[in-house]
């Protein structure tokens, strides 16, 4: 025993004390690891990181079709009201291929 707790017993019941309860601690975790919590928890965190690669997925496909468009659009003199509906054409050509990405 080292010389510490050979002068203070209440050292030595802490230190074992101690020692107990991380034993428990790191059994739990094991445990905890092993049963279909831990699947479950493992797959939602797979599924989150899935949605969000594929939120960044479509948003950057949105940007590069809306870029496209615009592309098209610079080169004619439009009056405001027709930027408006250019707009409007715009967001109406790229909802059915959200609805794709996200189905």
């Amino acid at each position: 025993m080292p010389l510490c707790c050979d002068s203070n017993p209440l050292a030595l019941t802490k230190t074992l004390a101690n020692l107990d309860k991380n034993h428990f601690l790191a059994n739990a975790r094991k445990k905890f690891l092993r049963d279909n919590d831990a699947n479950l928890i493992n797959s939602l965190a797979i599924s989150s990181t899935l949605q969000r690669n594929k939120q960044n997925e479509i948003s950057i496909r949105l940007t590069r079709e809306i870029d496209i468009r615009k592309s098209f659009s610079q080169n004619e003199t439009m009056r405001p009201d027709e930027i408006r509906e250019g707009h409007r054409k715009v967001i109406r050509t790229i909802q059915p291929i959200l609805d794709t990405w996200t189905a």
